[in-house]
């Protein structure tokens, strides 16, 4: 649960940094050769020059700027000007509280916007600060609070300590037990617990981002002498200690799974049992960090899907399969979306309020396009379902292949391939024998006919020539343009269509913006605009890979080459760095 909160922090404080970013465009962070500096957008000015700074913060809501010099860290502004100086091993950002956590040397504490100490560099560490205005303290360590003055709240001498996001108590351990306790520090129960509350991640409505509470639907979970029960806001008993063998947490409509003797049921917030303790199992998937409000029971190897009011969506029948497909939105809210298979084998789509979106009468059935598109078979023939738009279309094709990112459907007949569009109206006729949409272009395709590759777009005029044996799509460490090989020979075209570089190479390879190439038994390097990067001039040449994407000590790339019957090495300038390799040294090149 703290690594999703973790996650949580760290969405929200980049979402407000690039809120301040915004705000404070005229200036714009740049970097080279792991330094970084400012420039002014409006006059090109250098602010702040590289070479100075190993990193650097954009500026936050006061101006000031998170800088690392000397592997210390500090605050400037944008003229450069230190606001608090580079005496830190660490620096956080600055919280609402006005507080940033600092590191000197192994010890822990915070300061303000004026770099004074207002928590004492004390504590081996010191974590971030919950909206109750508490952060952890580790002291020798034993755990406790401290609050934005520096003030202890709970002395760092227990066992563990923990707190919501958005509750005001807090969980001590002492030995092996857990006790509560209030944001001031009281004690309000003994150490009587086994564990402390299960924290949930919850999404209010109509409102951004997530938050944490021990209580939903007013009870947080507790085990006391390895007996479950749930306690209110006032600490009082709601459901009693050891009256089921497990209960899952209550959810947001005050309902909850329990276990009695290998059997499921679910109880109200009031202890009392709303749906039978019969059943073999009863699940209900987390969405969103929240718990659904849809449940699926299963009796005697059958299932059946219920709504949040547990009313049996799928009516009378009990299903086979039922598969969560997540949601999609419709009219603001999110509607989930369930795959289900009869016993006679026959497939439909369910939501969770209750609708046979699809009609449980078909040989197969499966969503596409985040969940936009049903793709339905019927009598060995494909349909597309809109979700959206509550369309059903009957389309050519007789086998479903894949869909885009801009919402195309991939189709085959006839062992050839097609395009149609969400309505199920044909863009591209099956005529190729292979579809693939480009990369980050997706109403561009890498088609197949004859034998050969070219590129059209959705409208089916042609972008690259189907002319070409093979044309690559774009891989994270590979060029955004498209290596094409014809004849036997290789080169590069645009994503616009643009031959960058002819297909005159043999032993094409990318690193980095080096294309090794050999050419009439020589090799050598070239760019993207075939500009000669290194002379083609050797017998052989061989490089690392990883050395262009992996190298994390930034040590100088060189090349193994043969010339002349000498093994050497060489930089990316061409300079030979030695020569008279053994056959060691060779044998290390050539490796990924």
């Amino acid at each position: 649960m703290r690594v999703a909160l973790l996650f949580i922090l760290i969405f929200l404080f980049e979402l407000c940094l690039s809120q301040v970013q915004n705000k404070t465009e005229i200036y714009s962070r740049v970097s080279e050769n792991d330094y970084w500096g400012y420039v002014d957008n409006r006059t090109k000015e250098i602010k702040i020059p590289l070479g100075k700074y190993k990193f650097m913060n954009p500026q936050d809501q006061e101006n000031m700027i998170l800088a690392k010099k000397d592997d210390k860290e500090g605050y400037i502004d944008i003229n450069d000007n230190i606001l608090i100086p580079f005496i830190y091993n660490d620096l956080s950002v600055f919280s609402d509280n006005g507080l940033a956590i600092a590191q000197i040397k192994d010890k822990f504490g915070a300061i303000n916007r004026k770099g004074e100490v207002v928590i004492p560099f004390i504590y081996d560490r010191l974590n971030y600060f919950y909206k109750s205005g508490l952060a952890v303290i580790i002291k020798n360590g034993k755990y406790g609070f401290v609050d934005k003055t520096g003030k202890e709240i709970v002395s760092p001498i227990y066992n563990s300590v923990d707190q919501s996001m958005n509750d005001s108590i807090l969980f001590v351990k002492n030995k092996e037990k857990w006790a509560i306790f209030n944001n001031e520090g009281k004690q309000l129960t003994d150490y009587i617990f086994d564990n402390h509350a299960e924290e949930v991640i919850v999404k209010p409505k109509n409102s951004f981002g997530n938050g944490t509470t021990y209580f939903i639907d007013g009870s947080m979970k507790l085990s006391k002498n390895g007996k479950i029960g749930f306690l209110d806001k006032n600490l009082k008993e709601v459901l009693e200690f050891g009256k089921y063998d497990n209960i899952l947490i209550f959810n947001q409509k005050g309902l909850a799974i329990v276990e009695d003797k290998s059997k499921y049921g679910i109880i109200n917030s009031k202890g009392q049992i709303v749906l039978d303790i019969i059943y073999d199992s009863i699940s209900n998937d987390g969405f969103y960090g929240n718990k659904l409000e849809t449940y699926v029971i299963k009796k005697e190897g059958k299932l059946k899907l219920l709504s949040k009011d547990l009313i049996s969506i799928s009516g009378d029948k009990w299903l086979k399969s039922i598969n969560f497909r997540e949601a999609v939105v419709e009219n603001d809210q999110y509607i989930l979306l369930f795959e289900v298979e009869d016993f006679n084998k026959k497939k439909g789509i369910l939501t969770s309020d209750g609708r046979e979106l699809v009609k449980i009468e078909n040989e197969d059935v499966f969503l596409v396009n985040e969940n936009k598109i049903a793709v339905i078979k019927k009598n060995k023939k494909i349909y597309l379902f809109n979700i959206i738009q509550k369309t059903l279309s009957n389309t050519e094709f007789t086998n479903y292949y894949h869909s885009t990112d801009e919402g195309f459907i991939i189709l085959k007949k006839n062992k050839l391939f097609g395009v149609v569009d969400t309505l199920g109206i044909t863009k591209i006729p099956p005529i190729y024998g292979a579809i693939e949409a480009v990369y980050n272009r997706q109403n561009n395709f890498i088609v197949k006919k004859n034998k050969k590759f070219g590129i059209i777009d959705i409208n089916q005029k042609i972008i690259v020539p189907i002319e070409y044996s093979s044309i690559s799509n774009w891989v994270e460490y590979g060029p955004k343009e498209h290596i094409v090989t014809k004849n036997g020979l290789s080169g590069l075209i645009t994503r616009e269509g643009q031959i960058s570089i002819p297909c005159i190479y043999k032993d094409f390879s990318y690193a980095n913006g080096y294309f090794f190439v050999s050419r009439r038994g020589k090799f050598g390097a070239v760019d993207k605009l075939n500009n000669q990067l290194i002379p083609f001039e050797y017998d052989e040449l061989k490089f690392n890979w990883s050395d262009f994407y992996f190298n994390y000590e930034n040590k100088p790339i060189t090349i193994a080459v043969i010339k002349k019957g000498e093994r050497m090495l060489i930089d990316l300038k061409n300079n030979i760095i030695k020569t008279n390799l053994s056959q060691e040294e060779w044998d290390k090149f050539g490796l990924y």
